[in-house]
């Protein structure tokens, strides 16, 4: 499916701790002035040596959620662990992308598996660069004690060990969705929300009220065929071969949605091919419409 170019859709967000969050180091060191548990770090080209949030926890985070919102809508979600799409399907790497995307799981299809590439992709969230001309420490980091509690005994079992935390700034970071169906669109708009209401948290030691955090969205920015303010999915979109190959056809009616306003570059405007622009508001009007509508009649037409 990525040999043609369908739809790609960049959403842009800025990330801020509400509470202190730790995104632990993987690996220890015997340096004593580090903490027991540090912040992970990585050398930027603008920032320098810097805190920073990996891609990776951030779409095991949001991965994690999206199974659980599929598994309450009654929808089959594979284990990773012992009853893989991979394993169940007897997916392999002789297996073609089409069928080996007709065999997954709704969260496989989305998310990817070993055998089957990720339709979103996640970048690393570095501290805002506006932030590191007016603030000398714009992501501050603070040391907290924790200890280990014996559950028999009640007394301290391990420690005391030092967590190093964040407790205010920005984080800026990208997700890119690419060749997407609008339901897939909408399974990562509704997982975004709850991550708003703080049904889902970043980090380590979660349990201990760390890792609560609220994404605001920058702008989203659309590049697909859109005619009449009608944007369309892959289903919708594609020839019916490739629905067929796919398996895209029963929810060839619910992959589309109207936008109702949007910023348009007329640029590099190529026949029915557009590139626009959403601002926040517009976001998250955009990201409910594709939960509402075609993620739902996808969850009717293929729950359990």
């Amino acid at each position: 499916m990525f040999k043609t170019w369908m739809n790609q859709i960049k959403i842009s967000y800025m990330l801020h701790p509400l509470a202190p969050m730790l995104i632990k180091e993987g690996k220890e060191t015997a340096d004593p002035s580090v903490p027991d548990m540090a912040f992970v770090r990585t050398e930027h080209y603008e920032l320098g040596h810097t805190v920073y949030i990996p891609g990776s926890s951030t779409k095991g985070i949001l991965r994690s959620h999206a199974e659980k919102i599929a598994r309450a809508a009654r929808m089959y979600v594979c284990d990773l662990f012992t009853n893989s799409c991979n394993n169940r399907q007897n997916i392999s790497q002789d297996t073609t992308g089409k069928e080996a995307y007709k065999l997954s799981c709704i969260i496989c299809k989305t998310f990817g598996s070993t055998q089957l590439a990720s339709r979103i992709r996640f970048t690393d969230a570095y501290p805002s660069p506006e932030q590191l001309h007016t603030d000398q420490d714009p992501n501050r980091t603070e040391l907290r004690c924790g200890v280990a509690i014996d559950r028999l005994l009640g007394s301290v079992a391990h420690g005391p060990f030092d967590l190093e935390v964040v407790t205010r700034g920005t984080f800026q970071g990208e997700i890119t969705l690419r060749n997407v169906a609008l339901w897939q669109v909408g399974l990562l708009g509704l997982t975004l929300k709850h991550l708003n209401d703080g049904m889902v948290q970043f980090g380590f030691a979660k349990s201990r009220g760390l890792g609560r955090v609220e994404l605001k969205l920058d702008q989203i920015k659309i590049s697909a065929s859109i005619q009449n303010h009608v944007l369309k999915g892959i289903a919708a979109g594609s020839y019916e071969a490739i629905r067929r190959e796919y398996g895209l056809e029963k929810i060839v009616g619910s992959d589309q949605i109207t936008l109702s306003a949007y910023q348009e570059d007329k640029s590099w405007a190529l026949g029915l091919w557009k590139d626009i622009w959403l601002n926040e508001d517009q976001s998250w009007e955009f990201l409910r419409l594709c939960a509402i509508g075609p993620l739902a009649q996808f969850i009717e037409l293929n729950h359990c």
